[in-house]
């Protein structure tokens, strides 16, 4: 079979075209039993995914197989190449409905995920939230990440899964953890996931990177800054832990991106992402010395738990105001003080997302505009090969309507309150009251 090298079309926001631009044509495709009808899959433009292997079903974390994948489009054509595959995810590995994780042999090529969403019925929060995150950091004024293709957002396309020609369903391509994510126009220093909850005494005795239970994975770092990694990144954390509240701005400002870090506090805070406040961070520098905390991992957010069986009230993880009407920011020491100590210009930040980018309606159009991609048949094969889905009743677009509703009401109270006075508190506690339950 002849093959040659192609160079497709930039398709935005589309990681299909990103991971078809290094692959190969082919001719012909396999044949196999397709419970999705066909004139759907043209009509919507989704790409299908086969990958082929053997011990592809005696996968877990720590193996990886060697396997073909063949990515078709109706618009683009079909490409193939081979790559290496293994499971992706920690809690969700005990799911019957996998994440996986793709590694080409290109040189410089990214990792890529294919994301199950099996506990969103929506399949859209990863990726609407992922585009929602870029927007943001490319409407910042000076941030180095703002440079890079995505703004360090890994974003993602639906498309239908085949493992061995067998259906498995819904899935999200979507960019990985890599450092090539992060190129813009230099490359990163370092790129460093927190990934578990991060430890309090954290703050006074810093960062370890390198021990066995670390909550802390180094993505990349480059040589030269190997022995200033644990130092540069611990600094953060120290300045949170010893500086006063006169001096803590001041103090951060050298050591952390104060525009991504209130742009983070936002995104906790409107998103209730009740699973990011601290851990699923991604930190990245590019100077060694100032970071930029980056969102990472959806799954629980807009009211939903982090395996998918419940709605958490629309007024849960709120920041608050004291009764003498001093804000209170959250559990959370790295967030909590920030927000109490730059209430103005996180105020002044949410105001201006919330007339564009963060506008409930337009939100709702990039979930309807994902989920208008994925074919009625595939939504349906959905319930018959995966009926046990933990959001099946829990979650659907209108509950992220109602969702936005209520909680974009709160936080355009909070974050226009007459802070310092009692008239705040009164004010704050009494719109909490009103949310119905």
């Amino acid at each position: 079979m002849k093959q040659r090298t192609v160079f497709l079309k930039t398709i935005t926001v589309s990681v299909i075209a990103l991971v078809l631009s290094l692959l190969f044509i082919c001719d012909g495709t396999k044949d196999h039993i397709d419970p999705i009808l066909t004139d759907e899959v043209h009509e919507t433009g989704i790409s299908k995914v086969y990958i082929d292997g053997s011990n592809l079903n005696n996968l877990n974390k720590k193996s990886r197989a060697h396997a073909s994948i063949r990515i078709t489009n109706s618009d683009e054509g079909t490409s193939e190449s081979a790559m290496y595959l293994s499971l992706q995810g920690a809690a969700s590995i005990a799911y019957p409905k996998k994440n996986y994780s793709l590694r080409f042999d290109f040189k410089g090529s990214p990792d890529y995920y294919l994301k199950s969403n099996y506990t969103d019925s929506t399949f859209s929060r990863g990726i609407a939230t992922a585009d929602i995150w870029k927007d943001m950091v490319f409407s910042r004024n000076n941030s180095e990440i703002s440079s890079c293709k995505t703004g360090g957002a890994l974003t993602g396309e639906p498309v239908l899964l085949y493992i061995n020609n067998k259906y498995k369903g819904i899935y999200s391509i979507t960019e990985g953890k890599s450092q090539s994510v992060f190129v813009g126009d230099r490359e990163p220093m370092a790129v460093i996931f927190c990934e578990q909850d991060l430890e309090q005494d954290a703050y006074s005795k810093g960062i370890d990177l390198y021990s066995p239970n670390s909550a802390w994975k180094v993505i990349y770092c480059n040589p030269s800054f190997s022995s200033n990694l644990e130092n540069s990144i611990s600094r953060v954390f120290n300045t949170v832990y010893s500086a006063d509240d006169s001096d803590l701005i001041d103090g951060l400002s050298e050591c952390l991106d104060m525009e991504a870090a209130i742009d983070y506090i936002i995104f906790l805070y409107f998103f209730q992402a009740d699973d990011n406040y601290t851990k699923n961070i991604i930190w990245v520098t590019y100077d060694g010395i100032k970071w930029i905390p980056t969102a990472y991992d959806f799954d629980s957010t807009y009211g939903l738990t982090w395996d998918g069986t419940e709605l958490l009230p629309s007024s849960y993880a709120l920041p608050g105001i004291e009764y003498d009407g001093d804000v209170y920011g959250g559990p959370c020491i790295i967030w909590r003080r920030i927000l109490c100590n730059d209430y103005d210009e996180i105020s002044s930040r949410y105001n201006y997302l919330r007339q564009d980018i963060l506008d409930s309606e337009k939100i709702l159009d990039r979930f309807y505009a994902n989920y208008s991609k994925i074919p009625a048949s595939a939504l349906d094969e959905e319930l018959n090969i995966w009926p046990n889905s933990p959001s099946r009743y829990v979650t659907d677009i209108d509950q992220i309507e109602d969702f936005l509703s209520v909680r974009g009401e709160l936080l355009d109270i909070y974050f226009n309150l007459p802070v310092g006075t009692s008239e705040a508190y009164s004010i704050w506690h009494s719109a909490i009251a009103n949310v119905k339950p």
